[in-house]
């Protein structure tokens, strides 16, 4: 959605007295869109309250909008006559003839502000975000430049004290008042479902394990689990689903409004990401206490087993909302779950660094580096040229760098480090760890490449040695010029020079051809149009995996696209 009149608007540059229009476009679509769209609405009209806030909002969400409504702030309905059920490609259609009517009358409006006038939120550069790991809000602070505290990033729902009340009496009249209660919220659209009967076994097993009662959450007329003693809450508002939710002791759910939801409070939340169109992080429910349950096996159809979601349920259930570990490679949190059973779980990073972590150990603080010295000549290039380092896959291995790395790196100009993807992404984590023990890691590209950024050591060649064997070398001293060709989704791409991947490929992990199409098909601005141009024609060998390709490459005006569908 291309606004050519309406730059983003610089909140660093601006003073809390700042008295122009603010633009929300649009503030909501889904639920969770709505959610987390009234959070940042909440940030900047604390921060500018004498500007005038235009809030452009889905009607179906008005119970929750309608609060917000004052002096400076104005509500505008985006989408008119909108029916959720539509087909995927009716909705999409139904969608783009509103925003071009809305293109037109803000146009014209913008016209009469003398450019006093900015855009809060929209489309944004997709290769970019997904490369920096932030989620579509993330990125929406980073454009503007503002800085928020951790509550102000978390999603709002509005709920009054005639709603807390209400909410309050119908725990006391179904006996769920000051005892633990489960929320489960089983419903989404088809592409994002975990099955129902998985929730109901599920249910089944939390509900004779713990004793607290399920409280299903949803529509009605969708199909719902069976399960013990379960309540139904189907017919009550929005915000009274809201305050029943921050008093349950565990919520369980899809990438879906009412995770989102349940994000604003601070209660563990268990996000099952069944969806595999949009990298998990680009849609990650926004708190700190979020575990987000991934494949096993990145970049395959498999299924998230009801084994993995039970462990990681039950052990929330006992300890309560409480922070994942920071990442040791790139220091953001291990949100991530993609195996859990009553022994451990293994926990993966935004980098895609993975660690087996046993229950009710801490996590591992930091990981070292073995040496290895060059013994055989028809395994390396030039044996016998200096000492290659191998990433250790233990903390407790027994030979590691009797200096920190950063001390290592001062005494080397060039560090080279043999790689080893162990199957790479394409293993679950019981075929990647042999014999799961705490602290066991799996590393991905990336995950090396932001352990040696840490350092200041940058990739300056990569050479194949066979099949998932790599030799990496790494250089305090990078040249702009200095090309250097990396592997990414099972090929490789020429980059000018190492902080081009950084800018927009360090997302391996993440990518698979149905999580390729997405940033190829939103990227509109000059920089991504670059990017995608490039992936597209040096990925050809990787588009061929596809069984069916259509619009391969289409330019016009500002936009490209390739639509891949049917991937393999």
């Amino acid at each position: 959605m291309d606004f050519p009149l309406l730059k983003v608007f610089p909140a660093s540059v601006f003073s809390k007295n700042f008295k122009g229009s603010l633009y929300y476009l649009p503030i909501g679509q889904g639920l969770g869109d709505t959610a987390n769209g009234l959070g940042l609405y909440r940030a900047l009209s604390k921060r500018f309250p004498d500007a005038l806030h235009i809030v452009y909002k889905d009607p179906r969400w008005d119970i929750l909008t309608d609060q917000i409504q004052g002096d400076r702030t104005i509500l505008r309905n985006y989408v008119t006559d909108f029916d959720y059920r539509r087909s995927s490609q009716t909705k999409g259609a139904h969608r783009k003839e509103q925003f071009d009517k809305l293109k037109k009358n803000l146009t014209r409006e913008l016209k009469t502000l003398d450019g006093n006038g900015y855009r809060v939120a929209g489309d944004m550069a997709s290769p970019e975000r997904l490369a920096k790991g932030r989620s579509v809000f993330e990125e929406m602070w980073n454009e503007m430049g503002l800085i928020l505290e951790e509550k102000e990033q978390r999603p709002w729902i509005p709920i009054d004290q005639k709603d807390w009340d209400e909410s309050t009496n119908f725990l006391i009249i179904h006996k769920l008042k000051d005892v633990p209660f489960i929320v489960i919220a089983p419903h989404t659209e088809p592409d994002k479902r975990w099955p129902t009967i998985r929730f109901s076994e599920l249910g089944k097993k939390l509900y004779s394990i713990t004793g607290a009662r399920i409280v299903v959450m949803g529509f009605r007329e969708s199909e719902s689990p069976t399960i013990p003693d379960a309540l139904y809450a189907f017919d009550l508002s929005l915000p009274i689903i809201s305050a029943i939710i921050a008093q349950s002791r565990l919520f369980i759910g899809h990438d879906s409004g009412l995770t989102h939801i349940a994000a604003s409070f601070d209660i563990p939340v268990i996000d099952i990401m069944a969806n595999r169109t949009l990298p998990p992080f680009e849609v990650r429910p926004l708190t700190p206490y979020a575990n987000i349950i991934i494949e096993p096996e990145m970049g395959k159809k498999g299924f998230i087993s009801m084994e993995t979601v039970l462990s990681v349920a039950l052990e929330l259930f006992k300890i309560g909302a409480i922070r994942n570990p920071p990442c040791p490679v790139c220091c953001r949190p291990m949100d991530y779950t993609r195996y859990a059973d009553s022994y451990g779980l293994a926990r993966a990073c935004v980098c895609g660094l993975t660690v087996w972590n046993e229950w009710e150990k801490e996590s591992p603080k930091f990981y070292r580096l073995n040496v290895g010295k060059v013994t055989t000549s028809e395994s390396f290039p030039d044996p016998g040229k200096g000492e290659i380092l191998e990433l250790a896959e233990n903390d407790n291995d027994e030979f590691f760098l009797e200096n920190s790395l950063r001390d290592y790196g001062r005494a080397n100009s060039t560090i080279q480090v043999l790689f080893k993807e162990k199957g790479g992404v394409r293993k679950t984590p019981l075929e990647q760890f042999d014999s799961p023990a705490h602290g066991d890691i799996v590393w991905s590209f990336d995950s090396v490449l932001f352990l040696f950024q840490q350092i200041d050591f940058y990739l300056s060649d990569v050479r194949i040695l066979g099949p998932e064997k790599f030799l990496l070398t790494f250089s305090r001293d990078i040249f702009p010029g200095k090309s250097v060709r990396v592997p990414w989704c099972g090929k490789s791409v020429k980059l000018k020079n190492i902080h081009e991947y950084f800018s927009y490929y360090a997302w391996s992990a993440w990518c698979t051809p149905e999580r390729w199409e997405y940033p190829i098909k939103m990227a509109e601005k000059k920089e991504d149009f670059k990017v995608a141009k490039n992936l597209s024609i040096q990925s050809w060998g990787y588009l061929k995996k596809a069984r069916t390709i259509s619009r391969i490459i289409r330019y016009s005006g500002k936009e490209f696209y390739a639509s891949i569908r049917s991937l393999i």
